[in-house]
């Protein structure tokens, strides 16, 4: 198609504010739980168990909120151009990495649940891309 130029930067704010939005929808759906807390802003999700729980959920909705104002911040500032999509991935599989820890999931080799596994090849992944085009320029 002739595209010459980076479009990352265009995906890194929708895909952000996207993943908020369904974030949402995951609390309302009582999906995405996480383990359970003594914390006050515990949730008690119904039609999972009585036990107050990590609202993941939010957390989740409120990272991608704040990650969405910040890309807007700096496409608007010109700041990090052709590299916010993978600063964004990048941030975000370290948080999901941290978040993993407090949710019921399956735990596989040396402790860490799948989407850990999956956030450090990402990390990796999107870091050398990140380092790469920096040492390029």
């Amino acid at each position: 198609m002739g595209v010459r130029t980076r479009t990352g930067d265009s995906f890194a704010l929708p895909v952000a504010a996207a993943i908020a939005i369904g974030r949402i929808g995951c609390f309302v759906g009582g999906c995405c739980f996480g383990t359970p807390t003594s914390l006050p802003w515990g949730v008690v999700f119904p039609q999972v168990d009585q036990l107050p729980r990590h609202p993941v959920q939010l957390y989740e909705a409120a990272f991608h909120t704040v990650a969405a104002v910040l890309l807007g911040a700096a496409l608007q500032r010109q700041w990090c151009r052709g590299q916010l999509i993978k600063i964004y991935v990048v941030v975000y599989a370290g948080w999901r990495f941290l978040t993993e820890f407090i949710r019921p999931e399956i735990r596989l080799v040396a402790g860490l649940t799948w989407y850990q596994w999956a956030s450090v090849v990402l990390m990796a992944g999107f870091g050398w891309l990140w380092y790469h085009d920096t040492r390029k320029r």
